[in-house]
């Protein structure tokens, strides 16, 4: 993910720093990412500018640990002014934060080092910063302290130990895509229990209710959530079970009525209750007109190390969310063999009928290879 700039008030950390006793509060993101890890953590990297001082440069460098989906968001009431969006459905957590802020080179700060030692859970989803219900953001709060001073002769004190900090994440990276879903083994049927609502809308949980079977739609009666558009947040989702490293696809059809633009189905990918990594939103765009549906963009790639199961999840909030005929296939991980840096190994198709084709551009039933790095070998 990277991190786009912004400033206090809208987005960005807001330090509760005295730089030679004066107190400045705002900066902006000048630059950024935050990699998250299937393990569960997570490392920010970004450098901030105050707004008063463009010569008080900060690089942030932080590590977040403990992901959840079960956490305390910090701003959890959409009246506060730093949060429109309370509890997102799409919000998780990480429980823990450690790193500093290191004062840049050449700036007034030179040398300095401010040390996080504590925080709040740090939240992070649609809205979970401030002034965006379409924008993927993070906020939180961070205790902090000066451990050691600029090496410029400047002066820093902490005012309220402490420092709120919101970020817009934008380019959100998702598991690699494929062209073609060729599969190692045959493909599975549909894992999806009830994807066209024929009869009614089993299968499904709505964590705050709203959903409901519609009918006469030219494929037949769909679910539709939050019928009456209420300017609420609801949310609908399945969870299928499905192991890691295995290749899936998943697509259907979706509409909306209402002007709210707030409708959107994602993915993600969980280890029991523990989120791992999600797809990034799609937002449904199309008001629903009785014959007219828009196609779910195929989400498709491999489920992430350490998946149990993938939730697919539908979201709506000044709107109706209606979809139907979705699908999710998959198929087998591929076979592994290892080797060290430089053995052979012999590789072999069998049942093919037709022209063979590996992906080294032999056209043998068997090949012979010998790989220095760890590669993916395949036959169509």
């Amino acid at each position: 993910m990277s991190l786009c700039g912004g400033t206090v008030g809208d987005q960005g950390p807001w330090l509760d720093i005295r730089v030679n006793s004066t107190i400045s509060e705002a900066y902006t993101v000048l630059s950024g990412t935050l990699t998250e890890y299937n393990n569960g953590t997570a490392l920010m990297v970004a450098q901030i500018q105050n707004n008063t001082n463009t010569n008080i440069k900060f690089n942030l460098n932080a590590t977040l640990s403990g992901r959840t989906v079960s956490g305390t968001p910090h701003f959890n009431n959409s009246s506060d002014w730093e949060c429109v969006f309370a509890t997102g459905s799409d919000w998780y957590y990480y429980t823990q934060i450690t790193g500093t802020f290191t004062g840049v080179a050449g700036s007034l700060v030179a040398g300095s080092i401010i040390s996080i030692y504590e925080s709040t859970d740090i939240q992070i989803g649609t809205g979970a910063a401030f002034n965006n219900q379409t924008q993927v953001q993070l906020s939180g709060w961070l205790d902090i302290m000066v451990t050691q001073q600029p090496s410029t002769g400047a002066t820093i004190s902490i005012g309220a130990n402490g420092t709120d900090f919101y970020f817009d994440l934008i380019s959100i990276s998702t598991p690699t895509m494929n062209a073609s879903f060729n599969c190692c083994g045959a493909a599975s049927g549909n894992l999806i229990t009830n994807p066209n609502f024929e009869t009614n809308v089993s299968g499904w949980t709505a964590t705050n209710g709203e959903v409901s079977q519609g009918t006469g739609g030219i494929y037949g009666n769909f679910l539709q959530l939050n019928v009456n558009d209420y300017g609420n947040n609801y949310n609908v989702y399945q969870d299928v079970t499905i192991g890691a490293n295995h290749q899936f696809k998943f697509t259907g059809y979706a509409a909306k009525h209402g002007a709210s633009p707030y409708a959107k189905i994602w993915l993600e990918f969980y280890n029991g209750t523990t989120l791992i990594s999600k797809l990034e939103d799609f937002w449904v765009t199309l008001n629903y007109t009785g014959s007219s549906w828009q196609t779910i963009t195929p989400m498709e790639g491999f489920t992430p190390t350490g998946t149990t199961k993938i939730r697919i999840n539908g979201f709506a909030n000044g709107t109706a969310l209606k979809f139907d005929n979705l699908s999710l296939i998959s198929c087998n991980p591929c076979p592994t063999t290892t080797i060290c840096s430089g053995q052979s190994t012999t590789q072999t198709v069998s049942n093919c009928t037709g022209t063979i084709a590996w992906n080294t551009g032999a056209t043998t039933t068997s090949i012979t290879v010998s790989p220095t790095t760890t590669t993916n070998y395949t036959a169509t």
